[in-house]
């Protein structure tokens, strides 16, 4: 099995092309006393193309949303599964 994963950047790729699940790297700063304290996460979203939005990451009125960015992406359909 190819264990290899092509990670979309929104940076240099742009969004996904398509409606679907993907699997999403989000990098996390938090302002604390002692500086900023800078992180990394993986969760899976649902990405509408036609409202260019996140169903779960851009919903709401989230008061931290300003502390998560969305770097990276890749749709699940192209992740290989074992057999």
């Amino acid at each position: 099995m190819n264990n290899f994963l092509k990670w979309y950047s929104f940076e240099k790729d742009g969004p996904p092309r398509k409606d679907g699940r993907c699997l999403i790297y989000i990098e996390t700063t938090k302002h604390t006393k002692h500086g900023a304290k800078h992180g990394e996460l993986l969760d899976v979203d649902y990405y509408y193309l036609s409202r260019a939005e996140w169903e779960w990451w851009d919903r709401g009125e989230r008061e931290d949303r300003h502390l998560f960015t969305i770097t990276h992406y890749i749709p699940l359909s192209e992740i290989p599964m074992p057999k």
